[in-house]
């Protein structure tokens, strides 16, 4: 499958009180990542589900973010294994694409 790519960026408010992960591309979705609820990640995977059996491309994450702290790293960490998740994927997709064309 082919794949599109869409940015991953980090969203600190003053004092990184609030830390977000934003993704312009896929509906402005946001993970709050200094809040202890699922429910932000829970959105994020059915979003990204949704949007590869709309579009019937598979989605590569990228981050953009050139702050060197440690929420650059988790947020690397998380778009490593999102991507890794996607492409595991890719088999799956396929049938449901197929599937959703009969």
């Amino acid at each position: 499958m082919e794949s599109i790519i869409m940015k991953f960026k980090v969203d600190r408010s003053e004092n990184n009180e609030t830390v977000k992960f934003l993704i312009p591309d896929l509906e402005n979705s946001s993970v709050n990542i200094t809040d202890s609820n699922t429910q932000d990640i829970e959105n994020l995977f059915n979003l990204i589900f949704q949007e590869v059996i709309k579009r019937k491309k598979l989605i590569e994450f990228e981050l953009d973010d050139s702050d060197n702290d440690l929420f650059n790293e988790v947020a690397n960490d998380i778009v490593l294994q999102i991507n890794s998740e996607i492409k595991n994927a890719e088999s799956d997709f396929k049938k449901i694409i197929e599937l959703d064309n009969a």
